[in-house]
């Protein structure tokens, strides 16, 4: 980032890669985030699916079709706004499409596949996923919502159908 405005600020000309011109695309999109989805599914175990609808004044959570009651805490401060900001803060449009083992010379044949999808009232909706690879600031992302880990588990919370 550094050597990019040092080298704006000599006078060149910087081009932004796909990467960058997604992720832009992305962030400018967040005002239209009307849905996140989240799906996991292991190899010995169902599949788990939480559903994120962004109301402006609360969201509505739902694990596997039930409604999830974060902690007190996390609802006093929870809004639309406030996961607009925080994805943005967490870099979540720099995501990749696909995560996988690829050149980790490694083998899992138990492991895990998941997506996200990002559902925009404007625009296209975007997606991510992976094989048992997750990026690194996965956890953050769930933690917006007041989830933790990698499989969706609940956190001081109730469930409610």
């Amino acid at each position: 980032h550094q050597a990019k405005e040092k080298y704006i600020s000599l006078g060149g000309v910087y081009f932004k890669d796909s990467e960058e011109l997604r992720e832009e695309e992305f962030v400018n999109n967040l005002n239209n985030l009307v849905k996140i989805e989240l799906v996991k599914q292991s190899f010995n175990s169902s599949k788990q699916k939480v559903t994120i609808i962004l109301e402006e004044e609360k969201p509505k959570i739902y694990i596997d079709d039930c409604e999830f009651i974060p902690d007190s805490m996390f609802s006093l401060f929870i809004n639309k706004e406030s996961i607009i900001n925080l994805l943005k803060y967490y870099d979540i449009g720099e995501w990749k499409d696909f995560y996988s083992l690829e050149g980790y010379n490694m083998q899992i044949l138990d492991g895990e596949v998941w997506q996200v999808k990002f559902v925009f009232s404007k625009g296209e909706d975007r997606v991510c996923g992976g094989y048992c690879v997750y990026p690194w600031n996965f956890n953050d992302f769930l933690g917006i919502f007041g989830l933790s880990s990698m499989d969706f588990a609940l956190r001081k919370a109730k469930m409610n159908k």
